[in-house]
């Protein structure tokens, strides 16, 4: 089953989408299944990051491939969900998750916004590839502390308390 799943991920962007297109699955019954998780468990409030947040005057969104409550509790949990004015997840996509363009299009046109205007930062590179493309300004985080060039991130950051000093 490991090969499906990382069959679909890479043909789709997502196991869910692969499982949607390919065996019709629903896609409601999955997400609630696979975000089942108490993430206060796993996740404590951090001070530091809601001082970070606080101190950039830019409005923030959430852009998830999760659904909106498992964010919700993330946000929750780390006791910033007042830095964020909302979340685009994958609901709001329709299932057409990261990193599909028509994705970011659905959000950049909810947002009313240009990609000039807007700064993605992700985990993942893959997903910042079509956002760069877009015209968006990129940042990979890289916990492991790869620094350089990435094609389709514009900066490299190992946490995310370094998003201040690039703004």
């Amino acid at each position: 089953m490991t090969q499906v799943r990382q069959s679909y991920w890479e043909r789709y962007g997502t196991t869910l989408r692969g499982l949607y297109i390919e065996r019709q699955i629903d896609p409601k019954g999955f997400l609630d299944y696979v975000h089942a998780i108490e993430v206060s468990k796993y996740l404590v409030p951090d001070v530091r990051l809601g001082k970070m947040l606080d101190d950039l005057p830019q409005q923030k969104y959430v852009f998830t491939n999760a659904p909106r409550d498992h964010a919700q509790r993330v946000l929750s949990a780390l006791r910033i969900e007042d830095h964020f004015a909302g979340i685009f997840d994958i609901n709001f996509i329709e299932y057409e998750s990261k990193p599909a363009p028509s994705a970011y299009r659905k959000v950049l046109s909810a947002l009313r916004a240009r990609p000039d205007e807007c700064l993605m930062i992700d985990d993942s590179l893959r997903n910042l590839v079509p956002a760069q493309q877009l015209g968006m300004r990129t940042v990979l985080l890289d916990g492991k502390g790869a620094k350089g060039a990435h094609e389709g991130a514009d900066h490299v950051i190992s946490t995310i308390y370094e998003v201040k000093s690039l703004l």
